[in-house]
């Protein structure tokens, strides 16, 4: 009686670890993946008014990683300043962006979220800086 127990426990199919989902993964931050800006440098979109008055600030975003390492349904937090157009170009910056498909691991990081920090410093009328974080 115990016999066909002993083998039916041998034929059962060992379990597999399977893979974990991207919502359920740690979100990855700028220092994880490679961001391309596209045709422009990221310092193209500090915003003309903020530039000209000298106002920086910072705009934290999260974003969803697309197809291809488009930046998807991104939600931007409201920049410190109002109305110098900080929010504006922030979104058209991620709208540019892309990140690389996969990270330094090999693994693919399409529906991975992704949370940057973007830091608009202005030093002076002619000096300025965008950069991920």
């Amino acid at each position: 009686m115990i016999l066909p127990f002993i083998l039916a426990l041998q034929a059962a199919p060992a379990a597999t670890a399977s893979p974990v989902p991207a919502s359920t993964q740690a979100p990855l931050g700028a220092q994880d993946v490679k961001i391309n800006t596209g045709k422009f440098r990221a310092d193209q979109y500090y915003p003309d008014y903020a530039q000209r008055m000298g106002v920086s600030d910072v705009v934290e975003t999260t974003c969803t990683i697309g197809r291809k390492g488009a930046l998807e349904d991104c939600f931007l937090g409201s920049p410190r300043t109002s109305g110098y157009g900080f929010d504006q170009a922030a979104a058209k910056l991620l709208d540019a962006s892309r990140v690389a498909a996969r990270v330094k691991s090999g693994e693919s990081i399409e529906g991975r979220t992704l949370h940057l920090t973007i830091r608009f410093t202005s030093r002076s009328y002619s000096s300025f800086s965008v950069r991920f974080e």
